[in-house]
């Protein structure tokens, strides 16, 4: 197991506080060490800020990319690997168009930066027209990019909470700074499930290691609490694959006695998996659920190219994991209305279901569905493009936001 982030979340102000950002990168420097001598691997340093609609404040949309750039030199300069701008707020008061138009401008002109909107919550509903106002921007973001490399550093989310580690949907709350730890935990599922000749036993076997796991991750990081006015917020125990069968959820259902990820059988180790995770006790947050990106894991990457399964499939799964859509390559000539019906199925199921969900897209340009795609990028799988249905643009002509999704009782 490793530690895929350490997550500093801390309130920025305009200008920059650059001092914050300093000792945000202090911290992570001394953190990562102290996890290393705990006997984990850390991959990477992070920072989020509070939603970039409240970053702003007062100052126009335009000047978010300037914000942007600023902020990004301040990180590289504190040695932080990426910083999330969190959501923009499409739900509530106020505009979201503006901000989400600097999207694409944004993302062209920084690297280490990664941002959301936040489509729908529960309580406020699902905010149709700022829905396809983000597809727009994805597609603009995504033209001439063959490997997704803006894409890959946004994504569509809903009903996400704050302090979770997991980018691109991270963002901070709260007065004084936290951390929180993002676990790259697949391989234990793997060994748990390998090992085990019932469903009790493969259970009993991924919750033992996660709590012993977790109680040492727990005791580093409340010394470190200690030793740093910066709180601790919790691990998000989603279990984030790596593109190798030792580190692959597909290859852990597969284990499990799924025939083939993404055949029938699926849904319920989703389900399974969701619900030991559930029962780890130890310090949360985020997430906490099953992680299932596509493009992340080389066992999903392989059965999608050997087309066992399809975008509904997982559309399917997200209503008993936890991410949601996450990492799916999709064809370079995906238009707006194509994308806007995707997010508004995983707002759909998220305000329904009243669970965090995202769906992170990435057009390929020059790509069509069933293509083979291979990345320069280590942490993603050799796949095929995913097939988008035609989409249901009349329904976003038709309304701007609707509070009229739930689950009926009885």
């Amino acid at each position: 197991m490793r530690i895929r982030s350490i997550t500093v979340g801390h309130r920025q102000g305009l200008p920059i506080r650059r001092g914050a950002i300093q000792h945000a990168g202090e911290f992570c420097r001394h953190a990562k060490a102290a996890f290393e001598a705990s006997g984990y691997e850390v991959e990477t340093v992070r920072m989020a800020t509070q939603p970039i609609t409240s970053l702003m404040g007062g100052r126009q949309a335009s000047d978010a990319v300037a914000v942007a750039t600023e902020i990004e030199g301040e990180v590289a300069d504190a040695g932080i690997d990426y910083c999330s701008l969190g959501p923009v707020l499409a739900v509530g008061a106020g505009d979201p168009g503006p901000l989400i138009d600097q999207i694409p401008a944004l993302l062209e002109r920084t690297q280490r930066i990664f941002l959301s909107v936040m489509g729908a919550t529960t309580r406020e509903g699902i905010n149709l027209k700022a829905l396809h106002a983000t597809a727009r921007s994805l597609v603009l973001a995504g033209h001439g990019d063959e490997e997704g490399t803006r894409p890959r550093r946004f994504t569509l989310s809903a009903n996400v909470p704050p302090n979770g580690p997991f980018f691109p949907s991270a963002y901070h709350s709260g007065r004084g700074p936290g951390f929180a730890l993002a676990i790259a935990g697949a391989d234990l599922a793997v060994e748990a499930f390998s090992e085990a000749g019932t469903l009790d036993a493969a259970a009993e076997g991924l919750k033992t290691r996660l709590l012993e796991h977790g109680r040492v991750l727990e005791g580093t990081a409340r010394r470190l609490e200690k030793e740093w006015p910066v709180r601790f917020d919790g691990m998000d125990i989603s279990l984030a694959p790596f593109p190798e069968e030792a580190h692959s959820i597909g290859n852990a259902m597969e284990r499990l006695g799924v025939g083939r990820f993404g055949s029938h059988g699926t849904l319920f180790a989703s389900a399974f998996i969701t619900g030991i995770l559930d029962e780890v006790s130890i310090p949360k947050c985020g997430f906490s659920g099953l992680m299932i990106p596509l493009l992340e894991d080389s066992v999903m990457a392989d059965r999608h190219a050997e087309g066992i399964y399809g975008l509904d499939s997982l559309l399917l799964y997200s209503s008993v994991c936890g991410a949601g859509l996450d990492t799916i390559p999709v064809p370079g000539d995906a238009t707006p209305d194509q994308i806007a019906s995707v997010y508004l199925d995983v707002c759909t199921l998220s305000v329904a279901l009243r669970k965090p969900l995202t769906a992170r897209l990435m057009p390929l340009a020059g790509k069509k569905a069933g293509d083979e795609v291979r990345f320069a990028f280590p942490y993603f799988a050799p796949t095929k493009v995913v097939s988008l249905g035609p989409g249901s643009g009349d329904l976003f002509k038709k309304g701007d936001s609707t509070k009229r999704v739930g689950v009926r009782k009885g």
